[in-house]
């Protein structure tokens, strides 16, 4: 009987595991995170963002539909006062040509069209298309 090394055994066992290991890491690591669209600033993904986390409480029942209100119709009002910051300058611009201030303006439009579809909602207005257009808006998948 000839011995074999018994570094190399242990080796052959532990490599596919640190294969393993490293691979569900990989995965792990990317989950969750979003990129920021190009031409969109960092203020107005943020609060794209913040508005997206309001919805999704409401949504899971966490806050109720008064306490929703107040804080996305301020984030509406810093996104129209960006709107006007912006006009006349010249931003860069995404793959789609938008500049940030179609960013603001569009996430405005559906944090004010879940608003609207929330207050309607006893007529079967339906909220998860403002949601989901706005998270599409912002890089998610959701």
């Amino acid at each position: 009987m000839s011995k074999k090394p018994k570094g190399k055994d242990k080796m052959k066992k532990t490599a596919p595991l640190i294969c393993i290991f490293l691979f569900i890491l990989t995965i792990a690591s990317s989950c969750g995170q979003h990129k920021r669209p190009d031409g969109m600033s960092k203020e107005v993904y943020e609060l794209g963002m913040r508005a997206v986390k309001l919805i999704d409480d409401y949504h899971t029942g966490k806050i109720t539909s008064s306490d929703v209100n107040g804080p996305l119709e301020s984030i509406v009002t810093r996104l129209e006062e960006i709107k006007k910051e912006d006009e006349g300058k010249q931003t860069a611009k995404s793959n789609y040509g938008f500049q940030n201030s179609d960013y603001a303006n569009y996430i405005s439009y559906w944090i004010s069209s879940f608003i609207q579809e929330k207050d309607l909602e006893f007529l079967d207005g339906d909220t998860y298309n403002a949601y989901d257009n706005l998270c599409r808006l912002l890089g998610m998948t959701k």
